[in-house]
């Protein structure tokens, strides 16, 4: 961090001053250079040609270099000779994966482009791998202007317009979807084990599709602008932060039909980014997969540390540390949070809060931790926060495959008490998989968390006696609310039978009464049929 804080703002007002000088030669975008030389210097004119951006597909080759205004493409592979400058960092069409060896120098992209694009992977081949990877040193990405074509009647005039860019406002692009719907063609960013990435604006990644586009992080990247984190938004792409990396942004967003694996360091420290909304977003549709250590600090009293709408795996070496902001970790209808790690390795600064549809799977024996003290009943528990007038959307669900330890339930009512929360637990057939909660029900917002409200439910598949226990078995109850043990219901177990006991290990039991097996029924039937035969029998004589 000391060193991306020094060096990069030492340079940063030499960039702009560059940018600002060579912008009146307006040679930005009016052409394009390719590197098509021999991958040993920058400085040679016969290296480079220049295509024009008017005529698509004419090229020429003319003396001279890029200067710090040009879009440079690079068609084969390119070692820098000295700290450098462009608008935008491109591949050519039909290459495959390119080098780009910063050979202990820094470039630095300041993307005046009109798209916002830092990177652009280009190729169109329809079965050709294309890409770049950055190694050897230090690329910086910021933003100082936009410069765009001014139309007349739809057609561009010649003319541009310049607008200075204040710099840790914009986001910027790497780009791997242009024709990326020919064939199955498949493009890659690299960013290797000895580059060093530093954003002073937000970033975004767009790809056309999780399997076709590909970013791989292998050293550091430090998204950040004096004090304040940037955020990284990841659409339609595999992002993975291999092992050995170091990621640190503001926010994240895996967005829709996206995977994102951590597989090395990642740190959210989102400052004053995301006071008022989540620091980490996963879509609908798409997966974060937390494979190594996750920290999530947040700010602001409004904050969600996460909300999932997606899947989120915690698996292997992955953990994940949540502090600051609400609190909650928020799964909404769709949403998916797998616990298979270690034990104590996911925490969160208050509830894992379900929406109607979300789900928690609980694969490994108590990686849920308690972030405070245990003197406060909210944290540590598992809030059922919605309660839609729409059957459909009251469910939430968790499944327990291992031990598995936190405070207690909370049922929710919507905001006029009409319709409550609802849940189903499913118990794996492993005999550990047991639910340790301290009470059955704790409080929330609402109705304080009883399971009371006459449409609210809790179902129990694959119980047995025995499968969830309690150290404080109920909660008294608070003026007109307490938990109705009639709203429980599981299969093989009779309608308002269950209760609570206290048994001999000190702990008290969720208990309900078996439903007889058929063949057992029957049998009893039948002895007591005969029972009653010898009684007749009996009284004849």
């Amino acid at each position: 961090m000391k060193f991306y804080t020094t060096k990069l703002f030492y340079y940063l007002p030499l960039f702009i001053t560059s940018a600002s000088m060579s912008l009146a030669q307006d040679t930005f975008i009016d052409v394009e250079w390719e590197y098509a030389g021999d991958g040993t210097t920058w400085d040679d004119p016969s290296a480079w040609r220049v295509i024009d951006r008017l005529t698509w597909g004419t090229s020429t080759v003319i003396s001279g270099v890029p200067d710090d205004t040009s879009r440079v493409a690079i068609g084969k592979d390119l070692t820098l000779d000295m700290d450098r400058q462009v608008s935008s960092l491109l591949t050519s069409y039909g290459t495959p994966v390119r080098t780009l060896n910063l050979n202990g120098n820094s470039l630095t992209v300041d993307s005046l482009y009109e798209k916002n694009e830092a990177i652009d992977i280009r190729s169109n081949s329809e079965s050709v791998v294309g890409g770049l990877t950055v190694q050897g040193g230090d690329l910086y990405l910021t933003k100082t202007a936009d410069k765009t074509r001014n139309m007349v009647d739809g057609k561009w005039d010649g003319t541009w317009t310049t607008v200075a860019k204040e710099v840790g406002t914009n986001t910027i692009i790497l780009d791997l979807s242009e024709n990326s719907y020919r064939g199955t063609n498949s493009k890659t960013i690299t960013f290797a084990s000895d580059s060093n990435v530093f954003s002073t604006e937000n970033l975004q990644v767009n790809g056309y599709a999780s399997t076709q586009s590909f970013v791989n992080i292998q050293g550091s990247l430090t998204a950040q602008y004096n004090d304040v984190y940037k955020s990284l938004t990841v659409n339609k792409t595999t992002l993975t932060i291999e092992e050995g990396a170091d990621v640190k942004i503001g926010a994240l967003t895996v967005g829709s039909n996206s995977i994102m694996n951590v597989n090395g360091a990642l740190q959210v420290a989102p400052t004053d980014l995301a006071k008022d909304w989540s620091n980490v977003t996963v879509g609908a549709g798409s997966v974060l997969n937390i494979n190594n250590k996750m920290i999530l600090t947040a700010s602001g009293t409004n904050t969600a540390n996460m909300s999932i709408s997606g899947t989120v795996n915690i698996a292997g070496a992955g953990e994940l540390n949540t502090t600051g902001g609400y609190g909650n970790v928020n799964i909404s209808n769709g949403g998916v949070l797998r616990l298979a790690s270690g034990v104590g390795t996911f925490s969160c600064g208050s509830s894992i809060r379900l929406g109607g549809g979300g789900k928690v799977i609980f694969d490994a024996p108590d990686v849920w931790k308690d972030a405070g003290d245990g003197s406060n009943m909210r944290t540590f528990s598992l809030w059922m926060s919605s309660a839609s007038n729409q059957a459909d959307l009251r469910m939430s669900y968790i499944e327990v495959n291992a031990h598995t330890t936190f405070n207690g339930l909370a049922f929710g009512m919507n905001a006029e008490g009409q319709y409550g929360a609802q849940l189903t637990i499913t118990f794996g057939d492993d005999p550990t998989a047991i639910l340790d909660l301290k009470y059955l029900t704790v409080a929330c917002d609402t109705n304080q968390g009883y399971l009371w409200n006459e449409d609210s439910k809790l179902v129990l598949v694959n119980f047995e006696n025995g499968k969830i226990r309690m150290s404080e078995g109920l909660r008294e109850a608070s003026g007109d609310f307490y938990d109705n043990l009639d709203l429980i219901s599981a299969e093989g177990f009779e309608d308002g039978s269950f209760r609570v006991e206290e048994w001999d290990d000190g702990y008290y039991y969720l208990v309900g009464t078996a439903v007889p097996e058929p063949a057992a029924f029957a049998a009893a039937l039948s002895m007591l049929a005969l029972a009653f035969a010898v009684y007749r029998r009996k009284a004849v004589k």
